[in-house]
């Protein structure tokens, strides 16, 4: 698979976020240079930009990139 396009800004990628450098390479190898299209950080950053995302979020919170999409579609809702 190819690398993610937000690769060379990505904070996670070029190692911005503390993390085990084992568990790092693991998920750098699993999101980054190949399922990215699965990552938290890339389901956020794609849908509703980088100012959106929280710098934060790990690869693997799929949780909390739900919550960040579920606001974002309340809020353009008008719900607040």
């Amino acid at each position: 698979m190819k690398r993610c396009e937000f690769f060379a800004t990505c904070r996670f990628a070029n190692g911005g976020l503390p993390c085990d450098a084992a568990l790092g390479a693991v998920y750098r190898k699993h999101y980054c240079e190949g399922d990215y299209p699965q990552c938290a950080r890339y389901l956020v950053y794609s849908q509703l930009g980088r100012e959106t995302l929280i710098p934060e979020l790990y690869p693997n919170q799929h949780d909390q990139a739900r919550k960040i999409l579920a606001s974002a579609s309340r809020e353009e809702a008008g719900f607040r």
